[in-house]
């Protein structure tokens, strides 16, 4: 028994250093405290205590040990099993009382006359135009939008190609809105856009966004748009769910990067080429025949679907430890967000504009609220928060949100803000701007 006892320990800890090892090899930083912690703090304690045990133990003391991990592990498996018969849990959404996507509606509306286009998200954009990305959709257009909630929402673009009335570039601004698809407005009509209620006290408000936009482009928008309006106050608008997500794969595209050397692509001065390129792919998605097919999921292999168990793949996916190298490759760069703030920064600071930070929860945060610790962006809350506040004044919506009941203000747990999220939303902003 104590030579069973011997072996156990020492596969154990060698298993659990080989663990931390592997966290350490996919990216986990230090930086990163929860992961760091359960991922390699974790293991090499555990591994260093069962040396500890194995060297300095008593033979009683060494078979406690192994019968408590093998009765943790036996836990595991547990849960493991549980997790697999256990329901999904899918939280209700709205049911749509117009069912076309977002292509259909545009067909329909052009043939009634109407030169309908769709929205086009910021990555479906890129290296359309030679050396350029378009930082907006079609200028002077009624754009198909949103489809998330019980209706498909419309919106006509201005004269830059955001969801503006039409008009405001005309002359200095008061405000200005930067973000993605949240501050262009999805999926609400234009009136009860987060811009369209501060624009109901601060009528020059101006909303530069995008679907997807990244904090390389809302740096690209501040560059290449506001200097013409001069706003005295701009908002940067952060959203944790995907924004620093969104930073990795805007980085490799050399006119996007530019933009933190002070390189423009003089957008303002190309809208019609930019407007042409731009239409001409909408309305080559509009001829192409939509063909819905059912997908085709093949059944994994009951080997493969066996080996994946043994390696507690149910519970490694319930707490979000799945495909980590690839998850952590793409977030988070911490480092170039500080540098597009700063760039940001400087630039509002050139025509005596202020730059303001606003840190935009995600609905899971509510619904789900492990989420914000499992959760590779939403770990970074307070480290983004400290960084903005050292930079700027920080309007912080989580504590916002939560006194207005935050599960009222989305219209699902993975969607954007209903009408009455929007107008708290914007009812923050001019409290944080005029209290």
């Amino acid at each position: 028994m104590s030579r069973v006892a011997n072996s156990a320990l020492m596969i154990a800890a060698f298993l659990l250093s080989a663990a931390a090892a592997a966290a350490v090899a996919a990216g986990v930083r230090i930086d990163d405290g929860r992961l760091f912690a359960a991922l390699v703090l974790a293991p090499a304690g555990l591994a260093f205590a069962s040396l500890l045990v194995l060297l300095r133990g008593s033979i009683r003391q060494r078979q406690s040990a192994v019968l408590l991990g093998a009765a943790l592990l036996t836990s595991l498996y547990l849960v493991n099993v549980l997790i697999i018969l256990l329901p999904t849990r899918h939280f209700e959404r709205p049911p749509r009382i117009d069912r076309r996507d977002r292509v259909a509606i545009m067909r329909d509306l052009r043939t009634k006359g109407i030169p309908a286009y769709v929205a086009l998200p910021a990555g479906a954009v890129r290296n359309l135009v030679p050396s350029t990305v378009p930082l907006s959709n079609p200028a002077l257009r009624v754009l198909v939008h949103c489809s998330e909630s019980q209706e498909t929402t419309l919106f006509n673009s201005d004269e830059r190609g955001f969801n503006n009335p039409r008009g405001l570039w005309a002359e200095k601004a008061d405000i200005a809105l930067v973000g993605d698809s949240f501050v262009l407005g999805a999926c609400v009509w234009p009136g009860e856009t987060w811009a369209g209620v501060i624009r109901q006290r601060v009528a020059r408000t101006l909303a530069l966004a995008m679907d997807d936009f990244g904090p390389l482009a809302q740096l690209g928008v501040i560059m290449e748009y506001l200097p013409q309006v001069r706003p005295r106050h701009v908002f940067w608008v952060y959203y944790e769910w995907n924004d620093l997500r969104d930073l990795r794969s805007e980085l490799e595209s050399p006119a996007l990067a530019g933009y933190l050397d002070n390189r423009t692509q003089e957008l303002a001065a190309r809208q019609p080429s930019i407007d042409s390129a731009l239409t001409q792919l909408i309305d080559s998605i509009a001829r192409v025949p939509r063909i819905v097919r059912a997908p085709e999921v093949a059944p994994p292999p009951r080997l493969e679907s066996f080996f994946w168990w043994a390696k507690l793949g149910p519970l490694r996916k319930a707490a979000e430890l799945d495909n980590l190298p690839e998850r952590l490759a793409r977030c988070c760069d911490m480092r170039t967000l500080e540098q597009a703030l700063r760039r940001a920064r400087t630039t509002v600071e050139s025509w005596g504009g202020q730059l303001h930070f606003i840190y935009l929860p995600a609905a899971l945060r509510y619904y789900r609220p492990a989420s914000a610790y499992l959760d590779d962006a939403m770990r970074r809350r307070r480290q983004v928060l400290r960084m903005a506040g050292t930079l700027m004044p920080v309007l912080d919506l989580d504590s916002v949100f939560r006194d207005a009941g935050p599960r009222e203000l989305y219209v699902h747990a993975q969607s954007h803000l209903n009408a009455h999220g929007y107008a708290v939303a914007g009812t923050a902003v001019l409290d944080h701007l005029f209290r």
